[in-house]
């Protein structure tokens, strides 16, 4: 890895979240970005199908009631299916210190790596700038690829968006593990763990989170003024 991500934080924390609802999804990883200290690695799934919507887009772009908005930006996600991975870092961080793209590619170059060796099939970044005839505000993640996406098989099979504070940034990332045979989404988490040890030289420790602190944030995603503020 280009970045050198030891030089500050060489010990993360690391957060692997039961399945939970939407509000709850995205309340902590504001509330984890809001106090972020060490840089953060969140692994959790939806307990529901959902849509999210990009902070910057339209609620009229989904045609369901149960969607929630993001933090972050991007496009519009189908949960239930996916595995989400939310990585948090401090402004001090080097990885802070990159422009969008290539914080974005430091990121999902490592998920890449990780996917291939797990599901034994070549995933790859996507090398090509999104066409300028794209309408960023109406995407639909997962319908055509941005640079930097992973892509297996001619398709993507997974993304991500960012949102960024003066305090630190969040990265959340969507991987469509239905794709894929094998579904044992335990050991691929391990083994995204082991790679990002391995390429990083970080280690991680186990850290939970009591939802009785995130709940201003909780109540923040649940109201019509968050998701319908666009």
């Amino acid at each position: 890895m280009a970045t050198d991500n030891t030089s500050h934080y060489p010990v993360w924390n690391l957060i692997q979240s039961p399945s939970d609802s939407s509000v709850w999804n995205m309340a902590i990883d504001q509330y984890l970005l809001d106090t972020i200290e060490l840089p953060v690695i969140r692994f959790y799934q939806w307990n529901h199908q959902c849509k999210s919507i990009g902070y910057f887009q339209s609620h009229a772009l989904v045609d369901s009631a149960d969607f929630i908005r993001r933090p972050s930006g991007g496009g519009i996600v189908q949960h239930g299916k996916d595995l989400t991975i939310s990585f948090i870092f401090p402004a001090s961080h080097p990885l802070f210190q990159l422009d969008r793209f290539d914080s974005y590619k430091e990121i999902n170059q490592e998920l890449a790596s990780a996917m291939s060796k797990f599901y034994q099939l070549e995933t790859t970044l996507y090398e090509h700038t999104i066409d300028e005839s794209i309408d960023r505000r109406t995407m639909v993640c997962f319908e055509a690829p941005s640079k930097y996406d992973g892509i297996c098989n001619g398709e993507k099979v997974f993304g991500g968006a960012q949102k960024r504070t003066r305090s630190g940034m969040l990265h959340q990332a969507s991987i469509q593990i239905d794709k894929f045979e094998t579904k044992d989404t335990g050991h691929f988490i391990s083994q995204i763990i082991d790679q990002l040890k391995t390429s990083w030289s970080i280690e991680f420790k186990q850290m939970t989170i009591d939802k009785n602190v995130c709940i201003e944030h909780k109540n923040k995603f649940a109201s019509k003024e968050w998701n319908y503020k666009k």
